[in-house]
């Protein structure tokens, strides 16, 4: 089975969805701007890029680890396969987050993978711990 490569949202689509996010349209339950904001993306990228992804990868990382409210920003590789990768990231808040994902930095490595056809996909989590800020 075929998937084409993840193609980042347009600028004005971010916008869009940032601002639906944020009225609350499209969920239930607790309203997440007031809980921490943690994600995973896993990058799928070909051998031959693999230096080129973890440059590009660090470069917006070393921004991501000077935001204010960012807690934790890795990268591992999985251990049995060598074009998987995991990215785990928490911010205090969804709106940092938000801004984060929007911002210069992220939208540069966005521009790689897509230029690239790197494969991403994100998805939010929810801590079902006692401890919201891990």
């Amino acid at each position: 089975m075929f998937f084409p490569p993840a193609r980042p949202p347009t600028h004005t689509q971010e916008k869009h969805d940032a601002l639906r996010f944020r009225k609350g349209k499209g969920g239930g339950g607790d309203d997440p701007r007031e809980m921490a904001a943690h994600v995973v993306i896993q990058y799928h990228v070909p051998p031959s890029m693999m230096n080129d992804f973890m440059d590009a990868w660090s470069d917006a990382a070393e921004k991501t680890w000077g935001e204010e409210q960012n807690t934790v920003y890795s990268l591992r590789k999985f251990a049995t396969m060598n074009h998987h990768f995991i990215a785990y990231g928490t911010w205090e808040s969804y709106d940092a987050y938000l801004d984060h994902f929007t911002s210069k930095h992220m939208r540069k490595l966005r521009d790689f993978l897509a230029d690239q056809d790197i494969m991403w996909f994100v998805e939010p989590l929810k801590n079902i711990g006692e401890d919201e800020s891990k």
